[in-house]
């Protein structure tokens, strides 16, 4: 063997595990979830409120000295699988809306992260935080979604 050819062949066999583990640069394949059938039913799971229930926000006045925008209508779509808060948002890539993290069933710093399809109208679950975050910075670009912090 040519020894001008040892180099780049070690190289070669150096840098083949590290290219093997490249992000294929397309959307992964997504699981659907199911939205949750009783949203509220578990507000008080392992002692901790994570969201607010339907009494309990039926009691919030909100007031604004801002002037009256144009008349406007809210539609319902599909509930998130898990509810939760303290969660972060990105929807910059493929149209899809990432939610990363939070707060969920009665615990704290959660490793979630659902995807939402506005054409569709259905959530997905996606590859998890490796470890649970809240308030997590999310950004999309280049099609990556990035989380820093939490």
């Amino acid at each position: 063997m040519n020894r001008r050819h040892i180099l780049p062949a070690a190289a070669a066999m150096l840098a083949a595990p590290a290219l093997a583990q490249q992000h294929q640069h397309h959307a992964p394949a997504l699981r659907p979830l199911p939205p949750s059938a009783t949203p509220f039913a578990n507000v008080f799971q392992g002692g901790a409120p994570h969201h607010i229930t339907p009494q309990q926000e039926a009691q919030r006045v909100t007031a604004s000295p801002a002037p009256a925008g144009a008349p406007g209508r809210w539609v319902a779509r599909a509930d998130m699988p898990i509810p939760r808060s303290e969660m972060a948002w990105a929807t910059a890539w493929g149209g899809r809306m990432h939610v990363v993290g939070g707060y969920g069933e009665g615990q704290f710093n959660r490793a979630y992260h659902t995807v939402y399809n506005p054409e569709s109208n259905q959530w997905y679950d996606a590859a998890s935080l490796p470890r649970g975050a809240n308030h997590v910075a999310v950004v999309a670009d280049a099609g990556r979604v990035y989380a820093m912090g939490g």
